[in-house]
């Protein structure tokens, strides 16, 4: 982003537990609204864990990000990640088609290590609350405290999830009497937080929603549900999430072949069920999906292995390769959080690459289904196996004629309001909102 702010420029402490170059969504979500907010001239300190992480594109402009030690178990499994990482990373050396012309190993589930180490955590994660990452507190605290003995932000932001981010953000925010800006993109009671743990979760939504001087969340939806359970309207701020800018991509183009090419990329979770899209797929002829990501459900492994004529698996890429091999696709799949009120990353993202959006909608609480809708940007049809078949067809036959894209607004250009130099600003401006209805007066320029 070009520009400076025009009412003062702001020293922010940010707590994020997952910062570059983890690349969980949150994790990418704080990354680029650090690196605009630091275009505008803020100055900022990133407090977070150590990384571990090798062959991963840099998209992280911070110049000063703190890293402390995430507690024994963590360092000991990133340790294990980086050697694995790296015997990945050369092996796949000098590949780098956009649209990769063979299929990555298709695993039926995790291995005896993968299955330790899950156990492993699962078992460390009863210890902490919510879960094991909590560990990183105490280490954090301690930096946190001594770089703020000489250091005076004006405001703190408190990078939600994990919820041991809140924890640092609230203690220290109520130790210096420093405003809280609590980034907390989804509730700390979800759907998916374990019944041991629900009665803590809602008691730490509550109190971050009642100490913080400002609440930021991703969809309306998380805003009501958030109303609804605490009140606090007049501290919440919807952010969405956003797309970077980049120029246009040289991509093998897909888009001219017979086949209808449908990309997915990025994680599947117990609440984005792909069976019955995948079904539909190999009952409908004419139509092939690509995945990209981490891994595969174990249900759908076999399938991809028995039919890789129309179901691909190419394995993870890097934020670069995945979003060119979006922009090579006909439909770009999105697929909506059962149960839940917030709207997947991913969505956004696809916006940036300017391709249609086919998005399955798992029940009427989805957000992101009322986004695509009232965006035009793509098509929505029920996550039912018959009901994905039958509008596969109908997409088959558009593409055919041509008309795949009548109707609808696509690009980057046209849904610049989600690029994240835009959403930054709306970030800033809550910051200062906060630092200055709390007596600070951020620094004027020089």
């Amino acid at each position: 982003m070009n520009g400076r702010s025009k009412t003062g420029r702001m020293r922010i402490l940010v707590c994020a537990h997952d910062y570059w170059p983890n690349t969980s969504p949150q994790s990418m979500r704080i990354t680029h609204l650090v690196n605009e907010l630091e275009s505008l001239g803020h100055e900022i300190v990133v407090l977070s864990r150590t990384a571990a992480a090798i062959g991963v594109e840099d998209v992280s402009s911070s110049k000063c990000v703190i890293r402390t030690h995430p507690g024994v178990f963590e360092a000991s499994l990133d340790w294990l990640v980086t050697r694995r990482r790296a015997a990945a990373v050369g092996r796949r050396s000098g590949d780098d088609a956009a649209f990769p012309s063979s299929t990555a190993p298709v695993g039926g589930g995790l291995n005896w290590k993968g299955r330790l180490v899950q156990f492993l955590r699962n078992y460390h994660s009863r210890l902490w609350f919510p879960d094991g990452r909590s560990a990183w507190c105490s280490s954090a605290l301690k930096e946190g405290r001594s770089r703020l003995s000489g250091w005076k932000p004006d405001v703190i932001i408190a990078s939600h999830e994990p919820a041991a981010s809140l924890l640092v953000g609230l203690r220290l925010a109520g130790e210096f009497n420093i405003p809280l800006v609590a980034e907390l993109g989804d509730p700390v009671l979800a759907p998916y937080t374990p019944e041991r743990w629900k009665s803590r979760s809602f008691e730490l939504e509550a109190l971050v929603c009642r100490e913080a001087a400002a609440v930021v969340v991703t969809s309306e939806a998380t805003a009501d549900l958030l109303v609804d359970r605490h009140g606090q309207r007049r501290k919440l701020h919807v952010i969405p999430q956003g797309f970077s800018l980049i120029p246009q991509p040289e991509v093998h183009s897909i888009v001219d072949s017979d086949l209808l090419r449908i990309v997915y990329t990025g994680r599947f979770y117990p609440f984005r069920d792909p069976a019955p899209f995948v079904q539909a797929v190999l009952s409908t002829p004419g139509c092939a999906l690509v995945v990209a990501g981490p891994g595969l459900p174990p249900g759908l492994s076999d399938l991809f292995s028995a039919n890789p004529e129309v179901l691909q698996y190419v394995g993870e890429l890097d934020q670069r390769r995945a979003i060119e091999l979006q922009h090579g696709a006909d439909l770009l799949l999105s697929i909506g959080n059962a149960g839940m009120t917030q709207i997947p990353g991913k969505l956004l993202e696809y916006l940036g690459a300017g391709r249609p959006v086919l998005h399955v909608q798992p029940d009427g609480s989805d957000a992101a289904a009322e986004l695509v809708h009232t965006e035009r940007c793509g098509f929505i049809v029920p996550n039912q196996a018959d009901e994905i078949a039958a509008t596969l067809r109908e997409l088959v036959r558009r593409k055919a004629y041509g008309a795949l894209e009548a109707g609808l607004r696509l690009g980057a250009d046209t849904f610049e309001a989600y690029r994240w130099d835009r959403l930054a600003r709306r970030l800033e401006q809550a910051c200062l909102d906060v630092a200055q209805g709390a007596g600070h007066r951020p620094a004027p320029w020089a």
